[in-house]
């Protein structure tokens, strides 16, 4: 009895999938009754004529014809695709293969990083929550798994301090990090308890390196190492443009300081009402002259005026300079000698505050500088930022440009016995100022760590028509259209070994029909990992691209309606034909 219950169950179950999700138009509801009719009719006339067999036979063919107008379908089993980070390698063409015949992806453990995602066909993800003890540390990071991130350069200007950072996302006691040259000397090296470490270096050299970087515990093993690249590339020559309303000495050394960073100098300080005193960088060697002599000194990369120059210049001159900024350039004000706080409040949005000029502004342990008489009060103000720690400067973004006030002074007490120092503290003003080159052209890889055999894709705005060129892969690629990337014209690639590969951009101009006029403009190089390197890395690079993945791919939601697979019509038609033939021969043979 239980097995003949089982089998109704079954049988009920199976006419309530394929009627349940039927929904019919007009037409076939017609006809299928208009078909049912028939074949009633049909049957009861050959019924009281007693042939009970050609009466069974009208109504299986009406039976196959109305199957055949309904077109009834079964619900899809779901089907989705197991993904298990925790696998040693994730082998992409038997994930790419499996994913032909899956409706959604299960993910299990850390996933798939970016690249990986962009080779899988867009389905809807489902992650699989991993319990975490929140008690120890110790115990979390053996459930997930050593996660680190890094955060570093591949490519500073000669000249500048290299910076590497790395979070680690469960810390149990001190450890550290250390950065290694080619030749395994320690170079740099910090420690802490904290979930973030970072150390500085500053290389010697324009050079091409792949260091290496350790972080070690308490007990001093090693927990994950890996290659840093970093390619140090020639200082890049700015074009700055000083003005100033008196000589000081602070304008003095700071020409002094951009001077022997190659910068091209346009500087002029006024002595008097009709007598400005014109100052140029004084050592410039053969190639720096002839890269300024074509250098457009109309378009300044930064501004530098006190501002007492800014408040005495006419409203035209300075509406110039503001548009120049909006282009993207940098503003830069030393605000020792203001006085017309008002100017300031109705030009740039800025507050000023009287402030003891006589307190002291310690920058760190070798240099305190003096405070100026008007300070920035930028507390609570919309476009004007501040640093906790830099009360004495403010700035604000102005278009694509960068407007910065300086609110200290007497800097120039330092430039022989705190020479370093001073030098990394304007830096670091230039860095916040965003001060750089204009370029015309702008390139990004995707992912940030390029993997050997993992899709790698190169995107470049001002790069209109043109072919992307490696030289030592001899491979050429032109740069097209992409979805996701409205300002950009991308290519992609499969990196088949571990290097540092040099690209180039070839921009053919439209107005040259021969092909040598073509003009090689953009060129640099992307450095590709192997796939063991930073493991660590990879997890965490795998769980935030997954989690990234999931917001984009379709969403799957509990109420939404089951897929439904169309059942064969060829057994309906088969069976139609079958059964109006054996009618018709049993009509002519009068049974």
């Amino acid at each position: 009895m239980e097995e003949v219950g089982a089998t109704e169950a079954r049988g009920a179950t199976m006419m309530q999938s394929l009627t349940s999700h039927l929904v019919l138009e007009n037409w076939q509801i017609v006809l299928c009754v208009g078909v049912i009719l028939v074949a009633i009719l049909s049957a009861l006339v050959y019924w009281r004529q007693s042939k009970r067999i050609n009466a069974a036979l009208i109504v299986a063919a009406g039976l196959c014809f109305s199957m055949m107008i309904v077109e009834p379908s079964l619900p899809l089993m779901a089907n989705p695709m197991l993904i298990d980070g925790r696998q040693s390698q994730q082998h992409m063409a038997q994930l790419l293969q499996q994913s032909q015949s899956a409706d959604s992806y299960l993910v299990r453990g850390d996933g798939l990083r970016w690249a990986q995602w962009q080779d899988l066909p867009r389905l809807p993800i489902r992650i699989e929550s991993v319990d975490v003890p929140k008690q120890s540390s110790a115990k979390a990071a053996e459930v997930l798994g050593l996660e680190i991130e890094l955060d570093f350069p591949t490519q500073i200007r000669q000249g500048r301090i290299f910076h590497l950072s790395v979070q680690r996302q469960h810390v149990d006691g001190e450890w550290r990090l250390q950065l290694l040259a080619e030749n395994q000397q320690v170079l740099a090296e910090t420690r802490g308890r904290d979930k973030r470490l970072s150390l500085q270096w500053l290389p010697p050299a324009a050079e091409r390196l792949v260091l290496q970087a350790k972080i070690l515990d308490q007990q001093g093993r090693v927990l994950e190492q890996g290659p840093i690249p970093l390619e140090v590339i020639a200082a890049q020559n700015l074009l700055v443009q000083g003005r100033f309303a008196a000589p000081s000495f602070d304008s003095k050394v700071l020409n002094a300081m951009l001077s022997q960073s190659q910068a091209k100098l346009d500087w002029q300080t006024k002595l008097g009402k009709t007598v400005t005193r014109i100052e140029t960088a004084q050592t410039e060697t053969a190639e720096q002259s002839n890269s300024i002599a074509n250098a457009d000194t109309s378009n300044p990369d930064l501004f530098v005026q006190d501002a007492a120059y800014f408040e005495q210049q006419s409203s035209r001159a300075r509406a110039q300079v503001l548009q120049q900024v909006a282009a993207g350039g940098s503003l830069l004000i030393l605000g020792a000698n203001a006085s017309d706080t008002a100017l300031w409040r109705r030009e740039l949005g800025l507050r000023l505050q009287a402030t003891d000029t006589a307190k002291e502004v310690v920058i760190d342990p070798l240099m305190s500088l003096q405070s100026t008489a008007w300070t920035p009060q930028v507390k609570s103000d919309a476009y004007w930022v501040q640093a906790t720690a830099q009360t004495w400067m403010a700035q604000r973004a102005w278009g694509q440009g960068q407007i910065v006030w300086l609110g200290v002074a007497d800097w120039h007490r330092y430039q022989i016995s705190a020479t370093n120092s001073l030098q990394a503290w304007w830096q670091n003003i230039l860095d916040q100022a965003q001060v750089k080159k204009r370029a015309e052209w702008e390139v990004r890889t995707e992912p940030k760590m390029p993997i050997v055999g993992q899709h790698l894709r190169f995107c470049g705005q001002g790069l209109q028509q043109a072919t992307l060129v490696f030289p030592l892969l001899n491979k050429r690629m032109p740069l097209q259209a992409v979805r996701d990337q409205a300002d950009a014209r991308c290519a992609a690639f499969w990196p088949e070994k571990s290097a540092w590969l040099d690209w180039q951009a070839v921009v053919t101009h439209p107005e040259s029909a021969n092909s040598k006029d073509a003009t090689v403009t953009p060129a640099g190089a992307i450095y590709v990992y192997q796939p063991q390197d930073w493991p660590a890395w990879q997890r965490a690079q795998a769980r935030a691209d997954t989690k990234a993945m999931q917001a984009l791919a379709p969403i799957q939601t509990p109420n939404a309606k089951p897929l439904h697979q169309p059942l064969a019509t060829w057994p309906w038609a088969l069976g139609l034909i079958l059964a109006l033939l054996l009618l018709w021969w049993r009509e002519q043979k009068n049974y």
